[in-house]
């Protein structure tokens, strides 16, 4: 919204408040003179008459009973005026402390309908007499011992039974112990009853209104706290509202005494804790809008303040407390100059809202001046404080309002740029998915083709006259980087040799590992004699073709004829030969091919029986992992392969996968695995 549109609404606000709160032509009427109010020729219809003027004043008396000018020397005191401010008349000076008496005589015309009066909420007892009638009373003026002090802090409008066409009476008795500002602080109101009667429920309503609208806003503002605690100005504005909500019932038609069991020390604590409070709350809503533009020293020294006079609240009596109001009020003058401060140096740094935020703070604090000043006797006003409040909490709530639209909107902007970008990027997303679906199947097929000439170029192990055998080859993707190998060395002689090797690395990477491996093997494989000098040809060719190529390996000779097994192993783990359920485990006898050249390999021969088991395996075999992460490992292996001992060499394979997947539950394969199982008949 435009700035000049808020600014309208600010003043039709003002302007509609001023003309529905001033005292409707209150000011142009005849006030009273040398203790004398004459108002025969006055229509009371539609108009209140404020008792404002010279009074008679008697200090020190309590007087039921008074003299004409002629009979004594009469002593006025301007009214409404704090007595402190008024002067004796006698060689005593008025004190805070004592009793007086206010007299005045009032001209009604005839013929008008039942007239009433408004007193208004009074800090000192009193009673009120009306042509020697008693018909108000506040507290006990007559009490001698103890404090005197009124018991409620409340309008009252009474009716004037006891009116007369004529000259009438009017007289206070009023006393004070404590309070330091006794006497008439506002006017009594005369006027027909019902319309004094209608006003008071007029503005209390309103007063109920100002409060319940308070507590929502306070409540609303909590909430978006509690929903978005990284903005903590509606925190300190809800606190504010909340604080205002005590205040206000307190204040003005004192709403608080129409519905809850309220006294006069009680409401007066409530208005200087809400009034030290509200500025405090208001100073941090201040700083949290506008965080660059505050004095760090002027923060703390407002929290510092505040506490300060909050503790001599909790600490002190009332007679004391209250008389630090004053100071109170000067230091407000600061702290309002502080916050102007803020909110120019904030117009000056083109924040967000700070116009409409000074203006209403402006609005507000003349509200404000006015009633100090008011309260204080300096000016003839009435009470504007619930207009300002009004002025400041809606345009708060507005500009608080327009901050989470300017956000609501920002982020409303940026989700349809952000779907459009998401779109835009989806259908380039969709179109590389396209792209890459196609190249995923060409891999796959380059995958699945050689997956199947890693498959054919290993051996067919099938059962020899001598031993069975069963084979697994289980690669973790569609190529591995395990191999083995299996041949006969003399055509003439049961002699056979085995070969398993495990490539570092997997998938293709493994595979392509392989399959230099197998092409170094089988240049060399039939022309070396013993597994030991095999293995170090092949480690320097290796070395001498590859550079950076390492594996382990094992390869083992089988001897039918006399009942040998001679192996060398490369780095490899630990093979085994199973007798019964004795382990016998084929350890290193080398490091793993490719780290350097002239590495000595040795061979270790072991003696053969039937039904010997012979188990020749990669490491994948081990490194199999549970849920908890728990490996496999070389126990459990030795336990399942003891198990199965008594089954042929393909049960035993397949007793074996099944413990393995058993014990890996949801998991996959971590590595390759391979298993080739001899058996001697």
């Amino acid at each position: 919204m435009n700035k000049k549109y808020y600014l309208l609404i600010l003043f039709l606000l003002v302007y509609s408040g001023l003309t529905n709160c001033k005292p409707d032509d209150t000011i142009i009427l005849p006030k009273m003179n040398m203790g004398i109010l004459d108002i025969e020729e006055i229509d009371f219809t539609n108009k209140k008459i404020p008792l404002v003027g010279e009074w008679e004043f008697y200090w020190n008396e309590l007087r039921n009973e008074f003299k004409s000018p002629q009979d004594e020397k009469l002593h006025y005191a301007h009214i409404p005026n704090h007595w402190i401010d008024l002067e004796s008349g006698k060689d005593t000076s008025v004190s805070i402390e004592g009793v007086a008496t206010f007299k005045a005589s009032i001209l009604l015309p005839n013929n008008q309908e039942k007239l009433g009066l408004r007193i208004p909420p009074m800090d000192t007892a009193f009673t009120l007499y009306w042509n020697g009638e008693e018909i108000a009373r506040n507290g006990n003026v007559y009490e001698k011992d103890g404090e005197t002090y009124p018991e409620y802090y409340a309008p009252q409008i009474v009716s004037l039974n006891s009116a007369k066409e004529g000259k009438n009476e009017i007289y206070l008795h009023m006393a004070n112990s404590i309070y330091p500002r006794p006497g008439f602080r506002d006017t009594i109101i005369l006027g027909l009853y019902d319309e004094l009667e209608y006003e008071f429920r007029q503005n209390l309503s309103v007063d109920v209104f100002l409060t319940g609208g308070l507590f929502i806003i306070g409540l609303y503002h909590l909430g978006l706290w509690v929903l978005r605690r990284n903005d903590v100005s509606t925190l300190y504005f809800a606190l504010l509202s909340l604080t205002l909500v005590f205040r206000i019932p307190v204040q003005g038609e004192a709403v608080a005494y129409q519905f809850l069991p309220m006294f006069w020390k009680l409401s007066t604590f409530i208005e200087y804790f809400t009034f030290y409070f509200a500025y405090g709350f208001l100073g941090l809503f201040i700083k949290s809008l506008y965080p660059k533009e505050s004095i760090r020293f002027f923060d703390q020294f407002i929290i510092g303040s505040v506490s300060f006079f909050i503790g001599i609240l909790v600490l002190f009596p009332l007679s004391i407390y209250t008389r630090t109001l004053i100071f109170f009020e000067i230091l407000t003058v600061i702290l309002c100059s502080y916050y102007f401060y803020i909110l120019i140096k904030a117009i000056i740094n083109k924040r967000q809202s700070s116009i409409g935020f000074l203006i209403a703070l402006f609005l507000f604090l003349l509200t404000y001046i006015n009633d100090v000043l008011y309260t204080s006797r300096v000016i003839d006003s009435f009470y504007m404080t619930g207009l300002g409040l009004f002025i400041f909490f809606f345009a708060q709530a507005f500009l608080l309002s327009k901050r989470f639209a300017t956000a609501f909107n920002t982020a409303e902007t940026l989700t349809l740029e952000l779907d459009a970008k998401v779109r835009e990027r989806t259908k380039a997303l969709e179109s590389e998915k396209e792209k890459s679906d196609k190249l995923l199947k060409n891999i796959q097929r380059d995958l699945n083709y050689s997956k199947k000439i890693q498959n054919s170029i290993l051996p067919k192990i099938p059962s020899q006259k001598g031993f069975k055998v069963g084979v697994l080859y289980e690669p973790m993707n569609e190529v591995g980087g395990d191999i083995y190998d299996f041949f006969k060395l003399n055509k003439d002689k049961n002699k056979y040799r085995f070969m398993i090797a495990d490539a570092t690395g997997h998938g293709v990477q493994g595979a392509l590992v392989t399959m230099a491996i197998k092409s170094e093997y089988e240049n060399i494989k039939k022309f070396i004699r013993t597994p030991s000098e095999l293995m170090e040809v092949l480690n320097i060719s290796i070395v001498n073709t590859y550079k950076t190529m390492y594996f382990s390996c094992v390869i083992i000779d089988i001897d039918l004829d006399k009942k040998t097994l001679e192996y060398s192993s490369a780095g490899h783990p630990e093979q085994v030969l199973l007798r019964g359920s004795d382990i016998k485990c084929l350890y290193k006898t080398g490091p793993i091919i490719g780290l350097k050249q002239n590495i000595e390999y040795t061979s270790q021969v072991f003696e053969l029986k039937n039904k010997d088991s012979i188990y020749i395996f990669s490491d994948g075999i081990f490194e199999v992992f549970n849920d908890k992460s728990e490996e496999f490992g070389e126990k459990n292996f030795y336990e399942t392969i003891k198990e199965s001992h008594h089954h042929s060499p393909r049960k035993k394979i397949n007793h074996i996968m099944e413990a393995l997947k058993q014990f890996k539950g949801s998991n996959k394969f971590e590595d390759d695995i391979t298993l080739i199982i001899l058996e001697l008949e």
